[in-house]
């Protein structure tokens, strides 16, 4: 599986707009898509996340549950274990980390760039193209940077639901940890109780990612007219 995207029966779970990745994988659509049609179009509709408790021997627990982290195969008729959990995990389902952007998408800011699912489904990503380039050095090297919005969260306690403005377009695992490790402007929360309300207070931190593009062009532009002596 090149770059830990997840394949079902010879179904890569990607999906991009115009062009594929680098791994060549998934499906590559022509028009802007909807929400519902990049989640099928990359497998991650209906995946139904649950905790299942398991039921051990007559052991000492000393109190202690454990749960599997489950889902629907969005292929296949069968449930997938994902990972295990404590009693705390709240299970945090592919359509809320989509809804966290897709008020950019249909306010007309952005469009659904990628969506993937890497890991077995353990990690999901997806990514919104937003409507304003940088070009730096326009009489010159004329170097045009596209900017993203992020989004990712893992269904085994990895990686916390996370937002992040990013240069990156994520493809793949690579790219995702790139996007990750560069952003200067990222919203994060685990998976518990309280996750819902934060997913509503991160729909509107991420309006401000026209706020993080003006500064990342103003240092970019400062550091091309700066003199070198």
């Amino acid at each position: 599986m090149p770059a830990d995207i997840e394949i079902i029966e010879g179904q890569a779970s990607f999906a991009s707009l115009r062009e594929p990745g680098w791994h060549q994988l998934g499906t590559v659509f022509t028009k802007p898509a909807t929400v519902g049609e990049i989640m099928r179009m990359a497998n991650l509709d209906g995946w139904n996340v649950r905790t299942i408790e398991i039921e051990a021997p007559d052991f000492n627990m000393n109190d202690a549950q454990y749960f599997f982290v489950v889902r629907d195969n969005p292929v296949l008729d069968q449930v997938d274990v994902l990972s295990i959990s404590g009693k705390r995990y709240t299970p945090f389902q592919n359509e809320a980390m989509f809804n966290i952007g897709n008020d950019l998408v249909t306010g007309g800011v952005g469009r659904w760039e990628t969506a993937g699912s890497l890991k077995g489904g353990r990690v999901v990503f997806a990514s919104i193209s937003i409507d304003r380039e940088v070009v730096l050095d326009p009489t010159g090297a004329n170097d045009v940077i596209k900017n993203y919005l992020m989004l990712a969260a893992s269904h085994d306690g990895t990686l916390a639901v996370t937002a992040a403005n990013t240069p990156v377009r994520v493809v793949c695992s690579n790219t995702l940890n790139w996007a990750l490790s560069g952003a200067q402007q990222t919203f994060s929360f685990r998976h518990t109780q309280t996750a819902g309300a934060k997913a509503a207070y991160v729909t509107k931190a991420i309006a401000n990612a026209h706020g993080y593009i003006d500064r990342f062009e103003g240092v970019a532009r400062q550091l091309i007219n700066a003199k070198l002596t």
